[in-house]
């Protein structure tokens, strides 16, 4: 049966498997870097959801002990080690470019939803027992 401790992970690697179709199908002309570009926003809200949905997955699954910054830690890791990941592999596709500005503003992403997380959701986040 599907519904094992795995099966909370699945809006996050949904999502997931969207940003990389996104990062390695599209063709986008290169933008200056501006952190309030169009571009750079979006980079930015989708790593900050990657970053929620990972956090989802992990209070659904129930792991949450008294270490959770521990958790939340290895969520953030896992959202910046995608980003990064899927930078390299744009700088090897003959229609798109390495962008350490791209890549910056990932990883900007992954903080603002550690944010969002730890200041508002976590209230949505976490069963009521």
């Amino acid at each position: 049966m599907f519904r094992s401790r795995y099966w909370f992970y699945l809006p996050a690697i949904s999502w997931a498997s969207i940003i990389y179709f996104m990062s390695t199908t599209s063709s986008i002309p290169k933008i200056d870097f501006n952190l309030l570009s169009v571009d750079k926003i979006g980079h930015m809200v989708f790593y900050s959801i990657l970053t929620l949905l990972l956090i989802f997955g992990a209070a659904k699954q129930k792991q949450w002990t008294s270490s959770n910054v521990m958790i939340l830690g290895l969520m953030a890791i896992l959202a910046s080690a995608y980003g990064i990941s899927l930078e390299y592999v744009q700088g090897l596709l003959p229609h798109r470019s390495f962008d350490t500005a791209d890549m910056l503003a990932n990883e900007v992403g992954v903080v603002i939803g550690l944010l969002i997380y730890i200041f508002t959701a976590q209230r949505f986040f976490l069963s009521k027992e």
